[in-house]
């Protein structure tokens, strides 16, 4: 909140991100899609890298499980493969 440069928003993708994911864990179906995409738009913005961080990796991972949440719907959330979640990496890394 006190950033007040546009890396702000790569934080703020991240973040969105990784909620995302915490509510695919508690079996939230709407607030899991809903955050993977909003999060995954605003990295965007930011790919190939910022930071250090491989953006565009993570971006095309989250969409990937974003596409198999919205195939899967809410009632098989709990079918959703967890290995498939990706980590925040560094360049290279």
């Amino acid at each position: 909140m006190q950033e007040s440069r546009r890396v702000r928003f790569l934080y703020q993708g991240i973040l969105q991100v990784g909620v995302g994911f915490y509510h695919l864990k508690n079996g939230n179906w709407r607030g899991a899609t809903g955050l993977l995409r909003n999060g995954a738009s605003r990295l965007k913005e930011f790919e190939p890298d910022a930071l250090g961080i491989d953006v565009a990796k993570l971006v095309r991972e989250s969409e990937l499980c974003l596409a198999e949440l919205e195939k899967l719907g809410r009632e098989r959330i709990k079918e959703f493969d967890r290995t498939t979640i990706p980590k925040v990496e560094r360049i290279g890394g």
